[in-house]
């Protein structure tokens, strides 16, 4: 058996539970709460993981222990059980099959050396008392699944390193990085370059409105100025009056006119290439900290120029720290949470 593939099982979300999370990307998202949904979302999925991996190794050892002791009625029942919980989810049963096929054939031995193989790696060899050890300066260990007795120096031991947690690492750095001014206010102007973009390739009355308000972000992403309400001096922040009285002009229902749509393009075009060298600057210096490190640039750090998967991805949710990885795991009940 060569993989963990044994015992697992697909996950099963009602939808109810779909609903529900998109209910909370929504609410989070009216009361800032963004990233702490976001986070929510992928501890959920990593605690899920854990459950069914605890699952697998439960009922791997189960069976196990059944042969061992010669129950082979009740490990085949289990074997049955588990392959029949497996199809109800949705899963490969295939691997748990075998090992079912190979107690119906008689091969007891072979199936128990398939089900050590895929325990190894969770079941760490057990070291008797150390009061045991011998004159030699040896001391025993002895194998969990065989009962197998070896002898080690004990002049040789070392404890096992404390593992490094390189998720977190990554995790945390990617948060520092997220955190920069720079690479906040590139992210929007990002989406936004995507959005004027779009807007323009399909001119309408709701698209001149998406490529305005996208091109006044790109002008300030830190205006407090919301999509579909009215401009004003206040919300608008440094966005020049003609640019605000242009979206409001728009949401009035006057259509932008073909050289003054274009003029936004090469205008939004010109903000980007000049936001993406100072961005490309910040990311290189902390892609170099990242390696000398020993951090994967790759995952540690979100690179937010203008690309596929940024122009997929809605301002809102580029605004509340969505990175393109986890836009791309969402199903589409969350992703219109952002919509």
């Amino acid at each position: 058996m060569a993989d963990s593939n044994l015992f697992r099982a697909a996950p099963e979300q009602s939808k109810l539970q779909k609903f529900g999370e998109m209910l909370g990307g929504f609410g989070a998202g009216v009361q800032g709460r963004g990233p702490e949904y976001i986070s929510a979302i992928q501890e959920r999925r990593a605690e899920e993981e854990k459950k069914r991996l605890a699952a697998m190794i439960k009922d791997a050892k189960t069976t196990y222990d059944l042969l061992n002791t010669g129950n082979l009625v009740d490990a085949q029942a289990l074997i049955q059980d588990r392959i029949q919980m497996i199809n109800r989810l949705g899963g490969d049963p295939s691997d748990t099959a075998r090992i079912g096929a190979m107690l119906e054939s008689g091969r007891i031995g072979e199936a128990m050396n398939e089900l050590k193989t895929f325990l190894r790696p969770f079941m760490p060899t057990e070291a008797i008392p150390t009061s045991e050890v011998t004159s030699e300066g040896q001391r025993f260990i002895r194998d969990p699944l065989t009962g197998k007795v070896t002898a080690e120096n004990v002049a040789g031991f070392r404890a096992k390193p404390e593992e490094v947690d390189v998720f977190k690492q990554e995790s945390d750095f990617r948060k520092e990085f997220n955190a920069l001014p720079q690479v906040k206010d590139f992210a929007i102007r990002s989406s936004g370059l995507g959005t004027v973009l779009a807007s323009a390739e399909d001119p309408s009355p709701a698209g001149d409105i998406s490529l305005i308000f996208a091109f006044m972000k790109m002008l300030d992403p830190n205006s407090v100025v919301r999509e579909g309400e009215f401009a004003t001096a206040q919300s608008a922040g440094s966005i020049p009056e003609s640019i605000w009285a242009k979206y409001n002009q728009a949401l009035e229902g006057t259509r932008l006119a073909p050289p003054v749509r274009q003029d936004f393009v090469n205008r939004a075009q010109m903000i980007y290439n000049s936001a993406a060298t100072d961005f490309g600057r910040v990311y290189s210096r902390y892609e170099d900290i990242a390696k000398r490190s020993n951090l994967d640039p790759s995952r540690a750090l979100i690179d937010y120029r203008y690309d596929t998967a940024a122009q997929q991805m809605p301002l809102s949710a580029i605004q509340m720290n969505v990175t393109p990885e986890v836009w791309a795991e969402m199903t589409a009940e969350e992703r219109a949470a952002f919509n």
